[in-house]
């Protein structure tokens, strides 16, 4: 089975305390990044898998991605732990 990272999506003009977020699951990314003002950045594909207001094409908003699962606390002692 594949391992899908997670999106939690919080579109410009929905409040995120009011509406929620969007969920999803990123499909494809970009094999090499493009420069911005900001830095490197990889585009992804997502597939949107909840949503409770409508979504209109062009719309924008910001991402976060969950890498893991684990809280960063349980991450930390794992790698205390694998070090001793």
């Amino acid at each position: 089975m594949e391992n899908r990272m997670t999106v939690n999506i919080e579109f410009e003009g929905y409040n995120a305390e009011n509406y929620g977020v969007a969920g999803g699951t990123i499909v494809t990314t970009s094999h090499t990044p493009h420069q911005t003002n900001e830095g490197s950045m990889f585009t992804a594909q997502v597939r949107i898998a909840s949503c409770k207001y409508p979504l209109i094409k062009g719309m924008t908003g910001s991402a976060s991605i969950l890498v893991s699962q684990e809280s960063v606390l349980k991450r930390i002692i794992h790698r205390i732990t694998d070090c001793i």
